[in-house]
């Protein structure tokens, strides 16, 4: 599981938001053995099944910033 997947799609994404997305993958791993948040066989898929699924509103709607 790489989240470079992310930053290959959303190459402006800050530092901060890139140390962030790797840590989302951990996170998940650790919290799908204990409650199941997504099919274990999709885990090592999470960012390009999940995370860019989530993300790609943001390539369709210009939010504020901040937002």
């Amino acid at each position: 599981m790489d989240h470079a997947i992310v930053k290959k799609y959303f190459p402006n994404i800050s530092p901060e938001q890139d140390t962030k997305f790797a840590l989302l993958g951990e996170l998940f791993v650790e919290w799908n053995a204990k409650i199941n948040l997504i099919s274990r066989n999709d885990i090592d898929q999470l960012y390009e099944r999940h995370v860019l699924h989530s993300l790609a509103i943001a390539e369709f709607i210009n939010f504020k910033p901040g937002t």
